[in-house]
């Protein structure tokens, strides 16, 4: 499982909301949208971005580089530290891990409080009333799909904590799922 795919399949499918896409296209370089086949006009982008599944097939069809590239732009666009994580690890294994053990990342800081309650664990938070007063969590409701699922991690002491789709993990885990796709590398 490629590591960087699935950070770039997660954060570019966000482009489908045209708020997001324009301030991903204001972001990153021209010069390096067109090197990596990026259309810059709306209806091409639109139509780029406009699913999953085109989303997928166009990181799929990139050069390493371009990869490498989009992943950096889309650190500095999301300020997530994730390409530091990803290029630190040289081995990445794909799991099926049960929620019940599940660890969480801080997500947003104003909620920290309620991730440090729980101890970071997953089905803890998705349990805390709290959370889900809060956006982004109060807008979601249970049942909505996840258009993609799998998220990144470390593992340590055979526990995985998710460094990139806490909102997908939480979605997920309150859609009843009780396994999550992880990839992961050891810490």
């Amino acid at each position: 499982m490629n590591p960087y795919w699935i950070y770039l399949k997660a954060e570019l499918g966000k482009l489908r909301d045209s708020g997001v896409a324009e301030e991903f296209l204001s972001f990153v370089p021209e010069e390096t949208l067109t090197a990596c086949g990026v259309a810059r006009k709306r209806e091409k982008f639109t139509e780029q971005f406009g699913s999953q599944a085109s989303v997928n097939a166009l990181i799929e069809s990139l050069s390493d580089s371009c990869v490498l590239e989009l992943t950096k732009f889309c650190d500095r666009w999301r300020n997530n530290g994730v390409f530091k994580k990803l290029v630190a690890a040289d081995t990445w294994l794909e799991v099926d891990a049960p929620t019940s053990e599940i660890l969480l990342q801080q997500a947003e800081p104003e909620l920290a409080h309620i991730f440090q309650r729980n101890e970071f664990e997953l089905l803890k938070i998705v349990a805390d009333p709290e959370l889900l007063a809060h956006e982004p969590y109060r807008s979601r409701k249970p049942g909505e799909t996840v258009s993609f699922s799998t998220c990144l991690a470390k593992s340590s002491k055979g526990r995985c904590r998710i460094f990139d789709g806490m909102h997908r993990a939480i979605q997920l885990a309150r859609n009843g799922c009780g396994t999550i796709s992880l990839c992961y590398s050891e810490e």
